[in-house]
């Protein structure tokens, strides 16, 4: 079984990138003992977010410690998507697990507040 995939500067793109991430979120022998996926610098943007954080709830990469996917087209919002399903099955997570490449910057934390507000006034 796999343990570590990485595709890194591949130019999935982020349908090939949701439809990567979406097979993975199926319960396999693979995808259950995967422990690192690095989809570094791929283009993944809106639908390859939605297909992370569907694949972390879903619970069936149990044992994913590493998910790195640092220099992508993610929005503030694609970015907040994912850290939720990350933090949402954090207790079912090997000690130590690390999330790369979704930190929010400070411009991206007031985008992300600006886009609260919005929907708050409608």
């Amino acid at each position: 079984s796999i343990q570590k995939l990485q595709l890194v500067n591949c130019e999935l793109g982020d349908e090939a990138g949701a439809e990567l991430l979406e097979a993975l979120a199926r319960r396999s022998e693979a995808s259950s003992a995967l422990r690192v996926l690095r989809l570094d610098h791929n283009g993944l943007g809106a639908m390859a977010a939605g297909a992370a954080a569907a694949a972390l709830r879903a619970g069936t990469l149990p044992a994913l410690k590493e998910l790195w996917l640092h220099d992508n087209a993610f929005s503030p919002s694609d970015k907040a998507l994912v850290r939720a399903g990350w933090e949402e099955t954090e207790g079912s997570r090997p000690a130590n697990a690390y999330l790369g490449g979704l930190e929010a910057k400070e411009e991206e934390k007031e985008e992300e507040h600006e886009e609260e507000e919005e929907e708050r006034s409608k």
